[in-house]
């Protein structure tokens, strides 16, 4: 049994209507082709031909003596500390003293615990008395009991510059986008 016929639209007319979509997409291709090798060809021809040289040489002056090199000063190569690290001094030494400002017990107790740890490392780590290694394994434990004592000593810093009041600018905590 056939099937029934659509009225208005026959199979001759689908068949044209692809063909019509094929031959657009078949020129769609060709010209993607004709594309690709045109640009390979000129980046084949880039190549081919060396870059040209940047600027070029310029006379030096030999009548000028080189300047002797500035060594940097010791209070140069310091100065860092005394924009940095002065002020977050003052900041955790006027958090131990503000009495407006409340450090929490366990903080307090783990700050002076770490500071006498750092402080006795000779007589708490094992193996200390030996000449070479003991030197050494003291002067580590020592780094790394320092490392938690300043990371707790500049968290609670930062909480205090957050909240305190009426601090001085110098020691309040700059905003987002502020700190260099």
């Amino acid at each position: 049994m056939d099937p029934l016929p659509n009225p208005g639209y026959s199979t001759r007319e689908k068949e044209d209507e692809a063909l019509g979509e094929f031959l657009k997409r078949l020129e769609r291709l060709e010209n993607a082709v004709a594309t690709l090798q045109s640009s390979q060809a000129n980046a084949a021809e880039k190549l081919e031909t060396p870059p040209a040289t940047g600027q070029e040489p310029t006379e030096v002056d030999s009548s000028e003596e080189a300047k002797p090199r500035k060594w940097p000063t010791l209070f140069g190569t310091l100065r860092w500390f005394f924009r940095d690290v002065a002020p977050e001094i003052r900041g955790m030494l006027s958090m131990f003293f503000d009495p407006r400002y409340e450090l929490g017990v366990w903080n307090r107790v783990a700050i002076f615990t770490l500071l006498a740890l750092v402080v006795t490392t000779a007589w708490w780590v094992p193996f200390a008395s030996i000449p070479i290694a003991g030197f050494c394994l003291d002067r580590v434990m020592m780094i790394l009991t320092a490392y938690f004592l300043i990371k707790l000593l500049i968290g609670e810093s930062r909480r205090y510059r957050q909240h305190a009041p009426a601090l001085p600018e110098s020691l309040r905590w700059p905003g987002k986008g502020e700190r260099e």
